[in-house]
């Protein structure tokens, strides 16, 4: 399968997306509610009936509700590490069972690992989780060729995102020119 055409499935937010440049692929799996472990299993399964197995998969899930963590509640948290942190463990964990050996997984995480902003605790602490699952998972599945990485997006006045390798602190890219 040429490069352009290697399966993808990309989990975004409350669904998830699949993409393919062949034309085929666009019939492919479909959706599913990424805070469900039993959806996420769901669209793994129907992706590996449709293609076999896959090439890529790119982890792009946020969700959280804003405020003060002692004005947090109880739904609050669940919802922010539904979402988060075992949508992620979910994820990683299917990814490791249906990818192809060489295959490549990516996290996106988040700034608000980094640079604590206000009222977005459990949030950041969710994130933070994932990128922790991301070690463990480039660990487990190096031997394979799997590549597991973290982006994690920065801050709003940098243009340029930071690549986290999963056994070295996190790296930035050279910061851009002043306007």
């Amino acid at each position: 399968m040429s490069p352009s055409s290697r399966p993808v499935v990309a989990l975004t937010p409350a669904t998830t997306q699949h993409s393919s440049s062949s034309a085929s692929a666009r019939s492919g799996p479909g959706a599913a509610d990424v805070a469900d472990p039993k959806g996420i299993r769901t669209l793994f399964d129907a992706a590996e009936r449709h293609y076999g197995r896959l090439d890529v998969l790119v982890h792009s899930v946020a969700g959280f509700v804003r405020g003060p963590l002692t004005a947090a509640t109880d739904r609050d948290y669940l919802h922010t590490f539904s979402l988060n942190a075992r949508a992620t463990f979910v994820a990683l964990r299917e990814a490791g069972r249906a990818m192809r050996d060489g295959g490549q997984i990516v996290f996106i995480s988040s700034a608000a690992t980094r640079v604590d902003p206000q009222g977005e605790a459990l949030y950041a602490a969710s994130k933070a989780a994932g990128e922790h699952l991301v070690r463990g998972a480039a660990r487990e599945l190096g031997a394979r060729r799997l590549t597991v990485n973290s982006v994690l997006p920065e801050h709003h006045r940098r243009r340029r995102p930071v690549l986290t390798h999963p056994f070295t602190r996190p790296r930035s890219t050279p910061r851009d020119p002043p306007e």
